[in-house]
């Protein structure tokens, strides 16, 4: 995490708290002590590496804080820095130097003694961090037109460097992105009204710009697919190209899409989440062809036996999968790990009435007769068809009142989430029938 400006609430005087060159020798040695105690607990193999790592770390930030207007730096502070960073190089094999200079002069009392970890420290420097962004990137939502320095933000380049990946950031930026990929991502607003509340991002997947030897200036950076990523379910709603196109695996840019989904996972959000998402809307994926059975996985297609995420990556698409009164639990357990990111044990698994006991989370099956009695008798928490496409949750049960034809008519309906020809410049976002309706 890069530097950040601090805002400066109180003098340096205040701030800081004073120097304890006066601290008894017999304290530092006792300190120097435990320090050596420490080192002697790193593994052999590792040991001369760390203590390099650490005495690297050291001398960069002695220099940094030494220079640092009002900081206290005594044989004190740096004796009990160099304790903790060995603490810390117990369990970590790297450190951010520039983050952890960040965090100390954040919190400068945090080396007036030995209690306190470079773990938590690093943690509340990050909590902190991440509000500053956060408040700063709202502020940046209410920009508008006349503004003149409106830059959106670079979050990552792909490996190739080709392309990289920007966050838009309020109303400007996605006129702009409408503009030119003729869509409705700037059509009203929508979509900045979201991204104020905090509910979606619109990320632009962009050409790297390159400088015209001809003009001397940066030409090129032009979008070339715009997302919409769901902050609340964890879900990429839209990934749409130019005129509204999907994704097609003969794109010249495939590889780097995959590469920047793969590095959007491991992104944090404001609130300290990753970028994990759990699921692509199968209507943004209409042109990739996923055999039955079969998972598209960033490094190829498998069948869903044979997929380990280890090996394979994250899952872009699933072929069409059937569960059966006769397919075996453990296929079971794993597409629903694979399709819904569910994680259970076969006995939690029902895919019959009959099956249906008091280890039942998730039943996956026909809706057939009193089916709904013994889900609600044994608080089943997920009821899904047998193609996983559709859901009912124990809390829209007791909420509604349906018949079981009627609830096997909702889960139709929730298989259909996209019409294969959206209304163009639509600024509705409904993408299922509402479960609030009371009967």
């Amino acid at each position: 995490m890069s530097t950040l400006e601090h805002p400066v609430s109180q003098s340096s005087k205040d701030k800081y708290p004073k120097s304890s060159e006066n601290f008894p020798q017999e304290q530092l040695a006792k300190i120097e002590e435990e320090y050596q105690r420490t080192l002697s607990t790193f593994n052999a193999e590792t040991r001369r590496e760390k203590e390099r790592l650490l005495n690297d770390v050291f001398n960069t930030l002695s220099i940094r804080l030494t220079q640092h207007e009002g900081f206290s730096f005594s044989l004190h502070e740096q004796s009990i820095l160099k304790l903790k960073l060995s603490r810390y190089l117990q369990r970590e094999d790297l450190i951010d130097v520039n983050t952890l200079f960040d965090a100390l002069i954040e919190t400068p009392k945090f080396l007036a003694g030995e209690k306190g970890g470079l773990h938590k420290l690093l943690e509340i420097h990050e909590a902190k961090t991440l509000q500053v962004i956060a408040e700063r990137r709202k502020q940046r939502a209410e920009m508008g037109k006349g503004e003149e320095f409106n830059p959106w933000e670079n979050i990552f380049t792909t490996k190739s460097g080709t392309y990289y990946v920007a966050r838009l950031l309020n109303m400007p930026h996605l006129e702009q992105e409408s503009d030119y990929m003729n869509h409705c991502v700037g059509i009203s607003d929508s979509y900045v009204n979201r991204i104020k509340k905090g509910e979606i991002e619109i990320l632009s997947f962009r050409k790297v710009p390159e400088i015209n030897p001809k003009t001397n200036k940066l030409e090129g950076d032009e979008p070339v697919i715009t997302i919409e990523y769901n902050l609340k379910t964890n879900t990429i709603e839209q990934m749409k190209k130019k005129n509204d196109a999907y994704l097609i695996l003969s794109d010249p840019y495939f590889d780097d899409v995959i590469d920047a989904l793969k590095q959007l996972r491991a992104m944090p959000t404001d609130k300290g989440t990753l970028h994990n998402f759990v699921k692509i809307q199968p209507s943004e994926l209409t042109k990739i062809p996923a055999k039955p059975d079969h998972v598209v996985t960033e490094h190829g297609e498998v069948h869903f036996k044979d997929y380990d995420e280890s090996i394979h990556g994250f899952v872009l698409k699933v072929g069409k999968v059937e569960i059966t009164k006769t397919t075996p639990k453990e296929d079971a357990q794993k597409l629903l790990k694979i399709v819904k990111n569910i994680e259970v044990t076969p006995d939690n698994i029902a895919r019959t009435k009959d099956e249906i006991n008091e280890h039942t989370k998730v039943y996956v099956g026909k809706l057939e007769p009193r089916i709904f009695e013994a889900i609600a008798h044994y608080h089943v928490e997920n009821i899904y068809p047998s193609s996983l496409e559709g859901e009912i949750t124990q809390e829209q049960l007791h909420i509604e009142i349906k018949t079981p034809q009627e609830w096997e008519e909702e889960l139709k309906k929730r298989t259909s989430t996209f019409p294969a020809q959206r209304e163009k410049c639509s600024t509705t976002k409904t993408l299922l029938p509402s479960l609030n309706q009371k009967r």
